[in-house]
């Protein structure tokens, strides 16, 4: 039987992949990505969901690790949280970038 890191933490890999695949999180994750911290009212202003699944997608991924979040007065500002989110997302922007080729 062959091993590698992904046989061998697939279910880990597997939570990982489904806590980013839904099109509203990658969408949130993009724009922490490329703007950096940002609060719910900066994250709403560039999608189109309402503030509670916002609020709901938010949850799970702080949950899963993929961003943390912060206080600064009044507001929570969330960010990517692991690095390994920001690298999927710049494998996922080179796969898209040949295949619109």
């Amino acid at each position: 039987m062959y091993s590698t890191p992904i046989t061998r933490n697939a279910d880990s890999a597997s939570k990982l992949l489904k806590a980013i695949s839904n099109p509203n999180r990658l969408m949130i994750l993009s724009q922490l990505k490329l703007l950096g911290a940002r609060n719910a009212t900066q994250l709403l202003a560039n999608l189109a969901i309402s503030q509670p699944a916002l609020s709901q997608h938010l949850k799970l991924m702080k949950q899963e690790g993929l961003i943390v979040s912060h206080k600064k007065g009044a507001a929570t500002y969330y960010a990517i949280g692991d690095k390994v989110v920001n690298e999927i997302l710049e494998a996922l922007e080179m796969y898209l970038g040949r295949v619109q080729h």
